[in-house]
């Protein structure tokens, strides 16, 4: 049979085998003797982080008893993410038991993966030792070795003084999801290539048009992305730098993200009528096409 990609999956007469089990746990508290699952969320990838297909993801409920929740979800950490907590709630009574859990997890591992089971995660050993308690047999498919994408935080930030900032959804898929970001990130040195900016891949945007400004020596200075209108030229919405790119944003907005992020300023060419950003990781690919494609609504529904 003759071998090619179709998505992110190899095809050569069998299916191609995942080599990352991503896993997050949502669970009462952090106590593996007296707190329980709540919530999983799996993702298989290469390693190159990619999921395998649309399919390469699992998520589940695990229903625990009513008393458990309110007994131990409760302090500091509850109050604060007390929107998490209503939400995990009320999904409870509507969860599997933990052994239908283990179940599909362990079908989901026998379909994507082939002996060698890597686990990984942020701070997984927490997320395995609920794991060794609750899913037995799943236990027993996972090699010993994990990836801890904690680790490499430790490094970064402590050598490098680079840091990832990520939302703390304190959902497991949510979460998962941000631990795969926040590896890539760490894997291409603590930066976002502008490369993967590309307009062409971000929906609600329409014609524009792009002019270059360069130095002396060729190289290019900067790219202004304008609005276009029919065959009126408007006014610009994105400005992209080497090592910056800056976007049209309401007031509140912005303000919110200069007071959040140290990696986003007040914009030179927009002025306080937008930001500048340095594609650092704090602000996540999928924010960044949002803050573009605000910023080309707001700059179409202007005028000259």
């Amino acid at each position: 049979m003759e071998s090619f990609f179709w998505g992110n999956v190899w095809y050569n007469g069998r299916m191609k085998k995942a080599k990352l089990l991503w896993i997050d746990l949502e669970m009462t508290g952090l106590d593996p003797e007296v707190d329980q699952i709540l919530e999983v969320a799996a993702i298989a990838t290469d390693w190159g982080l990619m999921p395998l297909s649309e399919e390469a993801e699992l998520i589940d409920v695990v229903r625990v008893p009513e008393e458990l929740m309110k007994e131990r979800m409760v302090g500091e950490f509850w109050e604060k993410n007390a929107k998490t907590r209503e939400n995990l709630m009320a999904q409870n009574a509507s969860g599997k038991t933990a052994r239908e859990v283990e179940k599909e997890l362990l079908t989901f591992v026998d379909k994507w993966f082939e002996k060698e089971v890597i686990l990984a995660g942020n701070s997984i050993h927490q997320d395995r030792k609920f794991i060794d308690r609750e899913w037995p047999e799943l236990a027993r498919r996972l090699h010993y070795r994990m990836l801890d994408v904690s680790a490499w935080k430790v490094v970064m930030e402590g050598k490098f003084g680079k840091k990832f900032v990520k939302k703390e959804e304190h959902r497991a898929l949510d979460d998962i999801n941000g631990s795969i970001q926040e590896l890539k990130w760490y894997l291409g040195g603590g930066k976002m290539n502008m490369a993967e900016v590309d307009l062409a891949e971000i929906s609600g945007i329409g014609a524009w048009t792009l002019e270059e400004r360069k130095r002396d020596d060729g190289q290019i200075e900067e790219r202004i992305y304008r609005v276009k209108r029919g065959d009126e030229v408007g006014k610009a919405f994105l400005v992209m730098r080497p090592k910056t790119l800056e976007v049209r944003s309401e007031r509140n907005l912005g303000k919110r993200l200069r007071d959040e992020y140290e990696t986003v300023m007040e914009s030179r060419y927009f002025g306080r009528g937008g930001v500048e950003i340095v594609p650092s990781g704090q602000l996540s690919k999928e924010e960044i096409d949002d803050l573009i494609r605000l910023s080309y609504n707001l700059t179409m529904e202007m005028r000259e």
